[in-house]
Parts: C-alpha cells; structure tokens; sequence
C-alpha cells in the first residue's frame, strides 16, 4: 500500500480547500492531491521499459520541468511526481530499476525534512540509491536546496538552513562510500540571507525559470556526456558527423580539435570506427568534432575523393585545429594526395598505408605508425625535422613541427592515445591573414598559423571557475589561472594579469589563445579572465565591476603585489583595456590591447567621449598609465593600424586610443596620420624598429615618450588579422615589467 504524506493535512488547516467539478459537485482538494499522484504512479506501470535511459525521479522539481527539451536529450525519461515523499518513491523503486536506465537523478528528501529526521530521511533516499546501483545505473543524487524564508513543505515545520546542511553531510558521507555522485548545488542556490535565492524559486522544491536555467548549467556535464552521430549530406560519399552531446568542456570552442577519419575500406557503422580509436571520452572531454568519410566509390580516388576533403571543409567554414586520421588505405589517400593539400591542418596521425612519391611541401605535426618508411621519411622532411631521440624528430627553428615514428604493433585506441599526447594536444592552427573566424578562403596558398595548444597540467597551471555576486548587482563568472609553485609566494610578491576577451567570446578565449597562461608559468604571475561583458545569467562587470573584482583577487590572495596589476584584452576587451586604463589609472599600472581601441558602443560597455573628456581634464598629465595597442594590417574590423584610422571614425578608434592615451599620459603630439612622416605609424615615434618573428610576420614598434619616459608603445604587425597574435604576449609582458604603481600615492612608477 502506498504511503500517503500525512502532513498534507496541515497545507489545508487555515481552511478546506475545494475544488469545482463539472457537474457542479466538491472535491476536497486533498484527495485530488493524492489521487492525482496515484494516478501518475499507475500510468508509470503501463508504460514500456526504455533500456538505457536517463532516468529523473523525484517530486516536483523533476515533474514539473521538460527534461528531454531543455537538454535536447531524447534518452531522457521523466519519473518526477509532485508531492512524492522519498517514502513514495522507495514504493516506486521496482518502476524505476524495471528501465535499467544508464543514469538515475534522484531529487527527493526537501519535503520529508519538515516532519523526519536526517537519518530517517537518508535511510529512504539510500535504499532508492542502492536499487538503481545494483541496476547498473550511474547514480546523481541532488543535495537538498536551502530552505525559504517560509515554513516547511507541505505542512511540515519550518526547516533550518542548517538542518538542510547537516542532512546534505550525511547524505555526501553515503555518497562517498557507496559509489553514486553528490550533486552539491546548495551554494549556486543560496541567497544572501542563507536561504533559497528568490530569483531561483519560492521554496526549495518550487524553481522558477532561471532555477531551471541555473540547474541546466550545473547537471549539463553529468547530463550530456557521450556522443551523437549524424550523417553528412552533400559530400559525394557516404560520411558522419560525430560530435559531443554536452556544450561546455574543458576548453573554449576556439581551440576544440575537429577530425577527419579515413577508414582502410568503407564503412557501414561510423560508431564502431570511433570506438576501435578509443574517442568517445575524448570527444566529450574536448568537444571534439569527428568526420567519419567512407571512400567515394568503393576505394580511393585522387581526384573524387579531393573533391569530397574540399566540400567537407566548405561545410566547416572557420577552420582552426583539423586533425586527419588515416588506417591502411585511407593512410595511403592521407600519405599520397592530402598531404599536398594540408596547409590547414594542425595534425596527422597515419597507421599503415603507402606513399606515392611526390616532393614534400607543407609542414605539419604528424604521428606515423606501423607504415613504410617512405612515409615517415617524408613528414620528416616536410618539417625540416632532425631526430632529436629515439623516435622523436623536430624542426630546430619551429618546434611545433615535429614527426613521431612508432613502429610497434598496437592498438589503434593505444596509438591515438599516444599521438594524442606526443602530437596533436601541442598545437592547432588558424589562417589569421585575413580573420580566421570570417571563414576560411580555400584558395588561399599560404600555410595556416600554427599556435600551440595550452594544456594546464603541463604548464604546472591550476584553474579556478568562481562564481560571485560581490557587487550585489548578479554573479559575476572568471576564471584564475595559478602557477601551483605560486600558491604558497610570499606576501605582495606576484604581479596579477587581467584578461578581457573580444565581443561576445567564450570567457576562455585570452587565457587559451593570447599565449598570457603560458607566459604565467614562465615567468610567475596569476592571470585571471572575466566575463566581463555578461552572458547568459551572469551579470556584466564595467569597469566598476572589473576594478571590484580585481580588489577581489588582491583580498583573496595575499600573494599578489597590488602595485603591480596590468590589464589586458582583445577587440571589445581590448576596447574595455583601453576603458580601464583611461578610468582606472588608480589600479592599473599599465595595459595593453590588441585589435580594439575606442569606439562608443553600449554592447561592449564602452564610456562616452564626454566622460572621457572629463576624465583627461582632471587627471591629464597627473594620472600616468603604461598602454600599449598592438593591430594587424589586415585587421577587417579596424581599417588599418593607427596611421589608417582617422580621429572620428566609429569602425576602428586605434588612432583614437592612442591621442587619448597621450592626452591622460600628457604626451604633447605632433601630426598624427601621416604616412610620410612614419609609413606604418603616421607620426613621430621613437625606439623605431621592425622585427622580423619567427611565424615570418614583420612586427613595428614605435613608442611615444613623456621626456624621457616612454609610456605609449605601438605595435603593428603586416598582414595580420583581427586576432590574437601569441608573439605579441611577449611583447606585452615585457612592456609591462617596466611599470608599478604606488598603493598609496598612485603615482606610475617606470622602471627602465
């Protein structure tokens, strides 16, 4: 018999609720209550078994939100009912194991605290926890959520916040030892006062739209793990797609690696290809991208077979970290007709195959096994390669341009694995002639860029994701990137690096693609990134939010020297650099932008002429600011480097920036956009010189004193887009080295 929540009675006690029927007759509301969810329970029991689903059960939390929709997982079986005590659920545990569901999230136990015990509410949840195990499931088990201001649920007493936490201990100690997962959402749902943040919900079992937006954000990884698989169209032969069925992962979508998988012969299952390789964790992990493509007629053709590569990268448009696999035949198609037509792809891995003779071009990272010799000798030769040991050979100029040898006999799970780690994790490469993300040109002949691929581990980096209202204005999201050996630094010894990431990018993009987290290991400082424009529930910083946060950080670890905070960002953030360093001189010791200047837009949080206005004519000459702006020529979203961007022009504002600078900076300026003065520049500067890099980009700097100290440094770099140019991170470190600030004067200190 099932067990009836006995305290439903106590909801009704200010009154009988009734409720009209359609003849015109009463129904006390209570046993409408009850019949409803005996009603729910039975058509439950009707309903076939679905073998592997993702099971949610509980109350009405889980009831009252479409789970399959809102993480678009059809795998997804609903078993939430309304009101359900935890002791209704355990009555409920044959309907629940009966599906063998692959993975069980159980939210049960808020409503049962307000008349049980913790122990007594654990020993229900445990035995629901213990029958799915013994199921074969993955168990989830929600912590229970702070309590609101109000009473208890359903009629119970009121439940303290630390009621709530002492249940969650034990139920995490369950956890611990019987192998299913704490979910602990307790602070993402806390308001100021301890108890449920009424933006989330009314009461702890009642969520509102963005309790069920934040509750997305939380169960997304443990959600949709694993992968899906759909065919590719249009291509000229039979090929998938297979991809990650989460949307957030270890790094930010710039950098997640996409494959193109040629098979020995065609295949009818693509799944049974990605499993021989071991990939499904590593597309989940990575937010890989994996192109299975089937030989267009039954075997390789040079010519069909080309003419299907370049309809399958027209599809991908933005290219930036393409990596091709090859077995057997599909090595020797890689080996003999792609590898003349890899100007774009950051990585190979071949096992077996042959190679047609032909003259060795374009370099690239590849991971050779079990394959003639032939083969190897030529990667090895496309990357200027010298053996450096055993198995490894190097380009001595690049590199990144390495080839590995394996001769062994493995598995091809073991030696994707292997290239893995040896090749493919330690670079990716974009064509930033142009801008990479405007879509990749085809026709281009010149080799794509290559960039190494950031791997924190490696760099000995410890990655902190905080979430925090510290303005009181919404929850602010950044990321800290910590040198371990600088956990334990002495007081006020580290200098602290911010980055702002470009108009609606992903929060990750300067820490893995500006080449700064690098340099944080290299060279000892903590670097952090904001979420400074505001995305999705989280609230934007300005540049009141930024210097909040920054204080923040210098409160929250003692190590970071507060005269030495610097700042920098890319296109919009570069923009918001230009921002903090007109308006937060007080804080920053200097900044540095690449491809942004000043431009009036509210969508990136920019200040308007007259505030900066205001602000030069009380600080102008006494409030000095290390900047430094760094642009490419063939930036499309700002017309040129300083020299091509007119005061009043909305698109770029690089010239701008830099007359503002100089104006706060009072650094008196003579003709500016005057090509015959300087080529690149337009202007007099001094410290002229152009660098020729090793990614055989010209870099020109000029600088712009105040006397003797030079406070604004200009870096153009010829033909370049409008992005992230890693060589330049050196270039701006160095720049900032050279300045602190006095916490208690403020006044810029230059340190030749």
């Amino acid at each position: 018999m099932r067990k009836i929540l006995s305290t439903i009675g106590a909801v009704l006690a200010a009154g009988v609720l009734v409720s009209a029927q359609p003849g015109g007759g009463m129904m006390d509301f209570s046993k409408a209550f009850v019949a409803g969810k005996e009603r729910r329970a039975d058509i439950f029991n009707i309903m076939d078994p679905k073998p592997g689903c993702i099971l949610f059960a509980g109350g009405s939390i889980m009831e009252d939100c479409e789970w399959k929709e809102l993480f678009a997982n059809t795998d997804i079986l609903n078993r939430g009912i309304d009101g359900s005590t935890v002791g209704e659920l355990v009555d409920r545990i044959p309907e629940l194991t009966r599906h063998s569901p692959s993975k069980a999230f159980i939210e049960i136990g808020s409503s049962d605290l307000g008349s049980e015990s913790e122990e007594q509410v654990l020993s229900s949840v445990t035995k629901v926890s213990d029958a799915l195990l013994g199921a074969g499931a993955q168990v989830y088990l929600f912590c229970v959520l702070p309590p609101s201001n109000g009473g208890g649920m359903m009629g119970g007493a009121p439940v303290s916040p630390d009621k709530v936490k002492n249940y969650n201990s034990l139920l995490k100690a369950y956890c611990d030892r019987s192998g299913a997962e704490y979910l602990d959402m307790y602070s993402a749902f806390e308001g100021p006062d301890g108890r449920m943040n009424p933006k989330y919900g009314s009461s702890n079992t009642k969520l509102s739209v963005a309790g069920y937006s934040r509750l997305r954000e939380f169960l997304e990884p443990y959600v949709n793990t694993g992968v899906r698989c759909e065919e590719v169209e249009g291509l000229g032969a039979k090929a998938w797609r297979i991809s990650p069925k989460r949307r957030s992962g270890l790094a930010d979508r710039t950098v997640n690696p996409t494959y193109i998988i040629y098979p020995d012969k065609a295949v009818k299952d693509p799944m049974s290809i990605i499993k021989s390789f071991g990939m499904e964790t590593h597309i989940d992990e990575y937010l890989a991208t994996v192109y299975v493509v089937n030989p267009s007629s039954g075997k390789y053709s040079e010519v069909k077979d080309l003419e299907v590569y370049y309809k399958l990268l027209e599809k991908l448009r933005a290219i930036n970290n393409l990596k091709l696999i090859g077995k057997g035949a599909g090595a020797t198609f890689i080996n003999s007709v792609l590898s003349s037509h890899d100007k774009m792809v950051s990585g190979i891995l071949t096992i077996g195959g042959t190679i047609k003779p032909h003259a060795a071009s374009i370099p690239v990272p590849a991971y050779v096994a079990s394959s003639q010799k032939a083969v190897s000798d030529y990667y090895i030769a496309a990357n200027n390669a010298e053996k450096v040991s055993g198995n490894l050979y190097e380009n001595p100029s690049h590199p990144v341009e390495r080839v590995v040898v394996n001769s062994a006999k493995e598995s091809d799970a073991v030696l994707f694995a292997k290239a893995w780690d040896e090749v493919f994790s330690r670079n990716y490469r974009y064509n930033n002639y142009h801008t990479w993300y405007g879509g990749t040109d085809l026709r281009n002949t010149v080799p794509f860029e290559f960039v190494s691929y950031v791997m924190f581990d490696r760099l000995g980096i410890k990655r902190n994701i905080v979430e925090e209202n510290i303005c009181g204005w919404g929850d602010f999201l950044w990321y800290e990137y910590i040198p371990e050996r600088l956990l334990s630094a002495p007081k006020a010894s580290v200098p602290l690096v911010i980055m702002l990431h470009g108009n609606n990018n992903d929060p990750r993009t300067q820490a893995e693609t500006s080449g700064m987290v690098e340099l944080s290991s290299e060279k000892g400082f903590i670097a952090a990134e904001f979420e400074w424009q505001g995305r999705d529930r989280f609230a934007a910083m300005g540049t009141d939010g930024i210097e909040a946060t920054i204080r923040h950080l210098l409160a929250k670890y003692p190590q970071i020297d507060p005269s030495r905070v610097y700042c920098q960002g890319l296109s919009a953030g570069g923009m918001n650099t230009t921002n903090m360093c007109i308006f937060k001189t007080n804080l920053i010791a200097a900044g540095a932008s690449m491809a942004g200047g000043i431009i009036f837009d509210a969508r990136v949080n920019m200040n308007s002429q007259e505030a900066i206005n205001e602000q030069i004519r009380r600080y102008g000459g006494n409030m000095e600011v290390g900047y430094l702006i760094c642009a490419g020529t063939n930036d499309s979203r700002f017309t040129d480097t300083p020299s091509g961007n007119e005061p009043g022009n909305p698109k770029g504002g690089l010239l701008r920036a830099v007359e503002t600078l100089c104006q706060l900076n009072g650094i008196t300026l003579g003709k500016t956009a005057d090509p015959s003065i300087d080529p690149i520049f337009g202007m007099e500067v001094r410290d002229r010189k152009a660098i020729e890099t090793k990614d055989n980009l010209t870099m020109h700097e000029g600088t712009l004193y105040k006397g003797n100290t030079p406070l604004v440094k200009m870096i153009s770099l010829e033909e370049y887009g409008h992005w992230n140019y890693k060589g330049a991170a050196a270039e701006m470190w160095e720049f900032f080295t050279h300045y602190s600030r006095d916490p208690k004067t403020k006044r810029l200190i230059y340190h030749p």
